[in-house]
C-alpha cells in the first residue's frame, strides 16, 4: 500500500466519521429538550392526580380490607367445620360398621385373626378413596393399637397417650378431635376420635345397655386438607392465614411468614390493626384460632383498581405529549437529519447520493461537500483494491489475487466446456543466492525473474479477455514461488511448451548488481478438470507436481497424476507412525562391528537405528530417516540413538571391554545445531562417559551448502571431544577438495566401490588412490560393505585399518553386540585402530 493514499484515504474517512457524530448529537440534543418537557408535564400532572384522589382511596382501603377480610375468615371457618364434619361422619361410618361390630364381637383368637386381614382391606380401600387421610386405625382403651393401616411410613410407636382418648372413653357416643404433632409426618395433623361401642345381639337382654367401649377409632387427617379448597388457591395475594396457638405453633400457614412474632401475643383478639395490618382471629378450639391477616402495603383490589386507573391516564397523558413532541421534531429536526444521514451512509457504501429537500441552506451545503468527498473516496477505495492484490516488488497479481482470478477461469471454462492449466513454479538455488548475496541481490533477482517470465507468455496466456483481472496471468505468491494461468487451452501439450519454454529461459543467466547470476525453475502442472475441480485442489495438485519436478532433479516440469497424491498420503502416515514409534518407544538401535582385518577384533561399532511398528512391522530406515528430517523428529531419534551408544558401551565396560568406542550418523541439518550438542554432551556426562568415546559420521551432502560454516562445525565437534567420521566417500561430488577443507580423523569409503571388486579393475584403481590419499593425510580408514572373502582379502593388502560389513556380521541388538565384542577381544587393542598404529 503506497503511503500517500492510506492517509488521504483515513482522512476522508476520519471526517465522515466526525460528520455522522455531529449529525447524531445534535438530533439526541433536540430530543433531550423535548423529553425533559414532557417529562415535567407529567410530573405536575402525577402529583395533582395524587392530591385530588389520596383521601378517597383512604376510606375505600379501610372499608375494603374490612369487609374483605371478614368474608375471607367467614369462608374459611365454613370450609374448616365442612371438613371436619365430613371426617366425623367417616368415624361414624366405620363406628357402626358390620365388619367391625364382628371383629370386635370375636370370641376366639382365631375367629379374630380370619376377620383381621378383611378389616385392613377394608381401612385400605377407605384411605385410597380418601387422599387427604393420613392413617386409620383401632386404639383399645389402654392405649394399644390393634389395628393401624398408613398411607405412608408407620412410626415405631404402638400406644396412643392423647389425653383426648381419655375423654372420649367417659362419654357415650363421644366424638371428638384434636391437633398435635405426628411423628410419622414430621408436621402437625388433625385427630378425631370415634369410641366403638358394641351393638346387642337379639339374644342379648333387652334391657341391658352396653355402654362400655370395646376400642375406639381414630383417623389422622392432613393439616393443609382441612382447608385445601378453591377458596385458597383464590385468595388475594395480600391476605395470609394460618391456624396457630398461644405458643406460636402453626397448624395450617399460608403466607404467615410475613407477619412479625409480636402480632402472635394478640391473636385472641377478634379484630385489630397494627400499622400497616389488619388482623381477624376466630376460635377454632381451646387452643387453636383461625387467623386472617391483610398487608396493607401490597394494596387491595381498590386500590390497585384506582391506582391502575390514574397509571393509564398519566400514560395517555405521557403518549400525547410524546406524539407532539416528535411531530414538532419530525418536522423540523429529524426528517432533515434523517435525509442527510442517509446521504452519509449511501457515501460510506460508495453509492451515489440521494437529493435532500430544498429549503436547508446547511443541508444543502453539506450534500455539495459530499458529492466531492464521495469522488475522493472512490477514487482511493480503487486504489487500494489494486493495492491488495499487488505484489509490492514485482508488480504482479499476489497469492490474495489468485484465488479470485483462478475462480472466475474455473467458472467459465466450467461454463463453455474448456480446459485451464495452472503452473506452478519454484526457483532452483534462490536460497543460496540470498545466502551469498544478500537479500537486496534476491529481491533484484526475483523482479528480473518477474520481466522474464512476463515477456515469455503469448496472448493467448494472458488474462484481459471480458475486462477482468490483471494484464497478464503470471502471480508471485511470495518468496521464489510464482504461478501461471493459462486459461482455454486446448490440451495437457500446450501447457507442456509453455513450462518447456519457460524451463529453457532459465538456462541464460541474470546480471544482478554487477554478478553473473544462474538459477534453475522446477514447474509442476496441473489441469482443470482432469485433475481437480476447484480452485484450491488445482493449487495444491500443481504444488505436489512441482515437488515432485524437484525430487526428480529439477531444472524440469511434471504433470500432477494420482499417484503423487497416495505419495503424499504415504508420507503423512509414516510421520504419524514415526511419531507414534517415538512416543511408544518402539524406535530401538543396533551395533554393527568394525573389525580390524589383521587379527579380527572388534574395535567399535555404528550405531543403527531400527523401527518396528505393530501390525506393521519393521520399517526401513530409508523411509523413517527422511521422514524424521523433513518433519523435525531427527533431533529426537539422534538424542535416543545416543542414549542407547552409552547403555552399549556401559555393558561393554561391564565385561572388562574398556577403550571401546560407538559411532553415530549425525544428519546434515544437525550440523551446525549446537543446543543439539550440548544435549548430547549432558548425556554422555549423566552416563559417566566421554565425548572422544564416540565417533560422528557425516556424509559428504551435509558440506556442500556452505563450507565454512561446516567447517566452523566441525572445528567446533572436535574440540568437544568428538572424533568426526565422513561417510559414504566418493558417491558426492567434489569429494576431493572435502578432503583438502576439512580435517576428518576417519574416512569411510563407500561400498559402491567394493561391489564387484574381482572384476572391476577401475575401482581397484580408485580404491588404491583413495586409500593412499588417506594414509598420506594420517586418517583412519574404513570400508564398508565388505561381504565376501575377495573383498577381505583386498583390504587386506591395502591395510585398511578397519572393515565394517555382513563378512563379519549384520548389525546386531545390544546383547548380542556385546557378546560379538566378548568373542572377538582375544587381541584386542586399547583403542580403535589408527594411522598411529601401523
Amino acid at each position: 500500500m503506497c503511503t500517500a493514499s492510506l492517509p488521504a484515504y483515513c482522512g476522508a474517512l476520519g471526517l465522515l466519521m466526525k460528520l455522522r457524530l455531529n449529525l447524531k448529537l445534535k438530533r439526541v440534543s433536540l430530543q433531550l429538550k423535548a423529553l425533559v418537557f414532557i417529562v415535567v408535564l407529567s410530573t405536575v400532572f402525577f402529583a395533582l392526580t395524587q392530591i385530588m384522589i389520596s383521601k378517597d382511596v383512604a376510606k375505600l382501603v379501610d372499608s375494603s380490607i374490612r369487609e374483605q377480610l371478614k368474608l375471607t375468615s367467614h369462608s374459611l371457618l365454613y370450609e374448616f367445620e365442612t371438613r371436619k364434619q365430613q371426617h366425623q361422619t367417616l368415624l361414624e361410618q366405620i363406628s357402626s360398621d358390620e365388619l367391625i361390630q364382628r371383629f370386635f364381637k370375636s370370641q376366639n383368637e382365631a375367629q379374630r385373626s380370619l376377620l383381621y386381614r378383611s378389616v385392613a382391606d377394608y381401612f385400605k380401600t377407605l384411605l385410597d378413596l380418601n387422599e387427604h387421610i393420613i392413617d386409620l386405625a383401632l386404639v383399645l382403651p389402654d392405649g394399644r393399637e390393634q389395628l393401624r393401616v398408613s398411607s405412608g411410613p408407620i412410626n415405631k410407636s404402638t400406644i396412643d397417650r392423647s389425653f383426648l382418648m381419655s375423654d372420649v372413653l367417659l362419654g357415650r357416643d363421644v366424638q371428638a378431635y384434636e391437633v398435635r404433632w405426628n411423628d410419622d409426618v414430621n408436621a402437625y395433623s388433625f385427630f378425631l376420635y370415634k369410641k366403638i361401642v358394641l351393638d346387642r345381639d337379639a339374644t342379648d337382654d333387652a334391657s341391658a345397655v352396653n355402654t362400655e367401649a370395646v376400642a375406639l377409632v381414630r383417623v389422622a387427617v392432613k393439616a393443609q386438607a382441612m382447608l385445601d379448597s378453591e377458596l385458597l388457591a383464590s385468595l388475594n395475594e395480600n391476605i395470609a392465614l394460618g391456624v396457630v396457638n398461644s405458643t406460636g405453633n402453626f397448624f395450617v400457614n399460608v403466607g404467615l411468614d410475613r407477619i412479625p412474632t409480636s402480632l402472635l401475643g394478640r391473636i385472641h383478639d377478634q379484630f385489630f390493626v397494627d400499622e400497616n395490618l389488619y388482623v381477624s382471629a376466630i376460635k377454632l378450639s381451646d387452643k387453636w384460632q383461625l387467623v386472617t391477616v391483610f398487608d396493607t402495603d401490597k394494596g387491595d383490589v381498590q386500590l390497585k383498581s384506582i391506582t391502575d386507573r390514574t397509571r393509564l391516564m398519566l400514560m395517555l397523558f405521557f403518549f400525547a405529549a410524546v406524539v407532539l413532541g416528535y411531530f414538532l421534531l419530525d418536522v423540523y429536526i429529524i426528517r432533515p437529519i434523517a435525509s442527510l444521514n442517509d446521504a452519509v451512509r449511501a457515501l460510506s457504501r460508495g453509492e451515489a447520493v440521494p437529493l435532500l429537500s430544498r429549503g436547508s441552506g446547511e443541508i444543502e451545503q453539506l450534500r455539495k461537500s459530499f458529492i466531492g468527498m464521495r469522488r475522493n473516496i472512490i477514487q482511493q477505495k480503487d486504489l487500494l483494491q489494486r493495492q491488495v492484490n499487488t505484489d509490492a516488488l514485482t508488480g504482479l497479481p499476489n497469492r490474495h489475487a489468485l484465488s479470485l482470478l483462478l475462480e472466475g477461469d474455473l467458472a467459465y471454462a466450467d461454463e463453455h466446456g474448456q480446459v485451464v492449466a495452472l503452473l506452478f513454479m519454484d526457483l532452483d538455488g534462490f536460497k543460496q543466492v540470498n545466502d551469498v548475496y544478500g537479500h537486496d541481490a534476491g529481491d533484484e533477482l526475483l523482479r528480473q525473474v518477474a520481466k522474464r517470465l512476463s515477456s515469455l507468455l503469448r496472448p493467448t496466456d494472458r488474462l484481459g479477455r471480458s475486462g477482468q483481472g490483471p494484464e497478464n496471468a503470471l502471480i508471485r505468491l511470495g518468496g521464489d514461488e510464482f504461478t501461471i494461468i493459462l486459461p482455454s487451452i486446448q490440451n495437457a501439450d500446450n501447457a507442456a511448451m509453455v513450462a518447456n519454454r519457460l524451463v529453457r529461459q532459465f538456462r541464460e543467466q541474470f546480471s544482478v548488481f554487477g554478478n553473473q547470476l544462474f538459477v534453475g525453475a522446477s514447474i509442476g502442472i496441473a489441469m482443470f478438470p482432469k485433475d481437480a475441480g476447484d480452485a484450491k485442489d488445482l493449487i495444491s495438485h500443481a504444488d505436489t507436481a512441482m515437488y515432485a519436478a524437484k525430487q526428480a532433479g529439477k531444472m524440469r516440469f511434471s504433470f500432477y497424476d494420482n499417484t503423487m497424491l497416495e505419495q503424499d498420503l504415504a508420507n503423512v502416515h509414516i510421520d504419524t507412525l514415526l511419531h507414534n514409534a517415538l512416543e511408544n518407544e518402539q524406535i530401538y538401535v543396533h551395533f554393527q562391528p568394525k573389525v580390524d582385518p589383521v587379527d579380527n577384533s572388534c574395535i567399535c561399532f555404528e550405531a543403527l537405528a531400527r523401527m518396528f511398528v505393530p501390525d506393521k512391522g519393521s520399517i526401513s530406515p530409508a523411509i523413517f530417516i527422511p521422514a524424521a528430517e523433513k518433519n523435525g523428529l531427527i533431533d529426537r531419534l539422534t538424542l535416543s540413538i545416543f542414549r542407547a551408544s552409552c547403555h552399549l558401551l556401559l555393558a561393554l565396560k561391564a565385561q572388562g571391554l574398556n577403550g571401546m568406542s560407538c559411532a553415530v550418523n549425525i544428519s546434515p541439518g544437525q550440523l551446525a545445531n549446537k543446543d543439539l550438542f550440548k544435549k548430547i554432551i549432558d548425556i554422555i556426562v549423566s552416563n559417566d562417559l566421554m565425548p572422544h568415546e564416540f565417533e560422528l559420521e557425516i556424509t559428504e551432502s551435509s558440506l556442500i551448502n556452505d563450507e565454512e560454516a561446516s567447517q566452523r562445525a566441525i572445528r567446533y565437534l572436535q574440540d568437544l571431544g568428538f572424533s568426526v567420521a565422513l561417510d559414504d566417500f566418493g558417491v558426492g561430488y567434489s569429494s576431493l577438495s572435502h578432503l583438502k577443507n576439512f580435517s576428518f580423523n576417519t574416512l569411510k569409503i563407500d561400498r559402491i566401490f567394493f561391489k564387484d571388486l574381482e572384476i572391476d579393475n577401475v575401482s581397484k584403481a580408485i580404491l588404491h588412490a583413495i586409500i593412499g590419499l588417506a594414509r598420506q593425510l594420517r586418517m583412519t580408514i574404513v570400508a564398508e560393505g565388505i561381504e565376501d572373502d575377495y573383498q577381505l582379502e583386498f583390504v587386506r593388502r591395502q591395510q585398511v585399518h578397519l572393515i565394517q560389513g555382513y563378512i563379519y556380521s549384520k548389525p546386531l541388538p545390544p546383547k548380542d553386540a556385546v557378546q560379538f565384542a566378548l568373542e572377538h577381544r582375544s587381541i584386542a587393542k586399547a583403542g580403535k585402530r589408527g594411522p598411529d598404529t601401523d
